[in-house]
């Protein structure tokens, strides 16, 4: 198996995240068939820059970037279109 880009990636490591689990890594491995150097190359391509953040926070973000989230209802909002009121 190739190795997973980082869109591939995020919902499996968001399931390992909510399981509360620390370390990602042997779950990934074992969730892509991954060798060690596949991993390697894998968290190579992941930034270093790690932010934890909590739950609210991630709900948050699910909802903004429409990630493990489905819409259930939307709702319209509508102005008066000063145009229509003018007279020529």
């Amino acid at each position: 198996m190739p190795v997973p880009d980082f869109q591939t990636l995020m919902l499996p490591l968001l399931r390992v995240c909510a399981d509360g689990r620390h370390d990602a890594r042997p779950f990934l491995a074992q969730e892509f068939a991954l060798s060690e150097s596949e991993l390697a190359e894998t968290a190579a391509k992941v930034s270093s820059k790690i932010v934890l953040i909590d739950g609210p926070t991630l709900a948050d973000l699910m909802i903004d970037f429409g990630l493990g989230v489905s819409t259930v209802n939307t709702y319209e909002i509508k102005r008066i279109d000063s145009d229509f009121f003018v007279e020529d």
